[in-house]
């Protein structure tokens, strides 16, 4: 009897130690899949975004005439001497008499 007296002890730990592993290994299984589950999310919401900007840049450029395509939006966007608003110089009209119709805005 006095030989056996730590046996009852050592399976316990040996136990602990068995089922620790394995809550461990269950953990990171879970994370992983957690984060395999979000990295498909967020690829397919970059899918989707990246697919709506083409459509909207053809959108854009379907709506503009076909001589000047640019020169709406970049006087649109240009900032005055302030930095506010169109600048005077991208929106100022020239005359059609001194110039073509190509050359009204510039």
């Amino acid at each position: 009897m006095k030989g056996n007296r730590g046996v009852a002890l050592l399976l316990v730990l040996w136990a602990l130690v068995l089922l620790g592993t394995l809550a461990l290994g269950f953990s990171w299984s879970m994370r992983t899949e957690a984060m395999a589950a979000r990295n498909g999310i967020d690829e397919t919401r970059a899918w989707f975004q990246a697919r709506t900007g083409v459509n909207r840049a053809v959108a854009l450029l379907a709506s503009q005439s076909a001589d000047n395509v640019l020169a709406a939006t970049i006087a649109a966007r240009a900032p005055n001497a302030r930095g506010r608003g169109p600048s005077s110089r991208m929106t100022k009209s020239v005359s059609s008499s001194t110039a073509p119709a190509a050359y009204a805005t510039y």
